[in-house]
């Protein structure tokens, strides 16, 4: 038995939508100057959207974003950028070591 051409097209149109939502990330922007209220924010937001990555932001003042570790631990988030200034240029990768010795220091 053939399958027939709408069954067909639908079938590619399962597999590609399904291929297209697993490279799609979803980032949530953490302000880093905000203090423990960032986890409830962030379980709600990843119940929404399945967040997959987090964006530390205002990490150039006095901010130190360590409420961020208890987000990273219990949703299991990565933290993939952090905001150091206010342009586009400011946004750079995370650097876990970096990030460390900065909240210590």
């Amino acid at each position: 038995m053939l399958l027939s051409l709408p069954n067909i097209l639908n079938h590619f149109l399962s597999i590609t939508t399904l291929f297209f939502l697993s490279i799609i990330t979803f980032c949530q922007i953490l302000d880093g100057t905000t203090g423990l209220n960032k986890l409830p924010q962030a379980h709600e937001f990843n119940d929404v959207v399945g967040v997959t990555g987090l964006i530390l932001t205002k990490l150039d003042g006095s901010a130190r974003g360590g409420c961020v570790v208890s987000v990273v631990e219990e949703l299991g988030i990565p933290v993939k950028f952090v905001g150091v200034g206010e342009g586009v240029e400011d946004l750079q990768p995370f650097d876990a070591e970096a990030f460390v010795d900065a909240i210590f220091t």
